[in-house]
């Protein structure tokens, strides 16, 4: 049944946000369609942000990875698109991305900083993010190097980002 939801949610027919991240996951990982994935976490998030802002659900990652995905030409389809779209889905992944760290930072540094629960979460989410196989392409040195400069600039920043606010969470657990 998702199956022809899918093929009818890509010929343009109005879906809940709920069917859209079904499909979009249906995309993600049976059908190897990380562009469409991609396109439908988008469509459910516009239509119902909330979604994106669970994260304790991973909606918002797993749309980064598959934008990831497709922009490093993985996935149906990827070899077709142009470089200005695999660019656009490099900047949505990295959008996503960046406000899944903001919630960890605030997870570790505001609110939940006594918990050792939430430090060791934190700690372990970035930890997973730096070994994602889906996030090679905007993460490994050799992969970075084929992106345009100022986008190479950006994800280095990003991880950067990612590895300091582990390390901070690392200090953390070990000072308890």
């Amino acid at each position: 049944m998702l199956e022809k939801r899918l093929e009818n949610a890509l010929q343009g027919e109005k879906l809940s946000p709920d069917d859209c991240l079904a499909l979009a996951d249906l995309c993600r990982l049976h059908k190897k369609r990380y562009h469409d994935a991609a396109r439908l976490f988008d469509m459910a998030f516009a239509a119902k942000p909330k979604l994106e802002a669970d994260v304790f659900k991973w909606h918002r990652y797993h749309a980064a990875c598959a934008a990831a995905l497709a922009a490093a030409g993985k996935g149906v389809g990827a070899d077709e698109l142009e470089g200005k779209e695999k660019s656009r889905l490099r900047q949505k992944a990295l959008a996503w991305l960046e406000a899944e760290l903001a919630v960890r930072r605030y997870f570790l540094l505001m609110t939940f900083m006594e918990n050792p629960l939430v430090v060791a979460r934190v700690q372990k989410d970035l930890q997973d993010w730096q070994d994602e196989p889906d996030l090679t392409g905007v993460r490994d040195n050799e992969e970075l190097a084929r992106l345009p400069a100022d986008e190479q600039e950006v994800w280095q920043k990003f991880w950067t980002n990612v590895e300091a606010l582990r390390n901070l969470a690392r200090e953390r657990k070990a000072n308890r």
